[in-house]
């Protein structure tokens, strides 16, 4: 009784001892996902991971924007710089007419949280065109990052 006890409670050990030691691993190394939000509040920005598991087994990287609000819009143009250079750009003309999200650029590599990124969205609403300019610089760390090796098996 006391051997089977003591078996138990050693990989039960071990198990926790893993799991603290990927939360710790990832937390430290694993770069943060940015966020930014519009001053007025219309528009929200993430630089993450990719989502789709086909990109995500490349380690690609996505700034998405979303329209936080209800009211009827089009996206003339958005324009995704990193360090004031211009890394990608476009007009939105893919996505779907009022999309609540909409992928600016897939980018290959992770955000260096050294370098300044910002998003400008030129956008019609009400038959008026306006302009923000996004800060992405809004640090939010990550644990327990799933391997993409995980990913692709179990498809997460």
């Amino acid at each position: 009784m006391k051997k089977s006890k003591f078996i138990l409670a050693t990989i039960l050990s071990i198990i926790l001892l893993v799991l603290l030691s990927w939360f710790f691993y990832t937390a430290t190394h694993q770069p943060p996902i940015l966020k930014g939000h519009s001053k007025d509040g219309k528009w929200s920005v993430i630089y993450s991971p990719e989502k789709d598991i086909d990109l995500a087994r490349q380690d690609l990287w996505t700034v998405h924007i979303t329209w936080k609000r209800d009211s009827e819009f089009s996206v003339k143009e958005v324009v995704f710089k990193e360090n004031g250079v211009v890394e990608a750009s476009g007009d939105a003309t893919d996505e779907p007419k009022n999309a609540k999200e909409i992928a600016v650029a897939i980018m290959a590599d992770p955000p260096n949280t050294t370098n300044n990124y910002q998003v400008e969205v030129t956008w019609e609403e009400n038959g008026k065109t306006q302009k923000d300019i996004i800060q992405v610089n809004k640090e939010i760390k990550r644990s327990f990052v799933f391997p993409n090796v995980i990913k692709r098996i179990f498809q997460v």
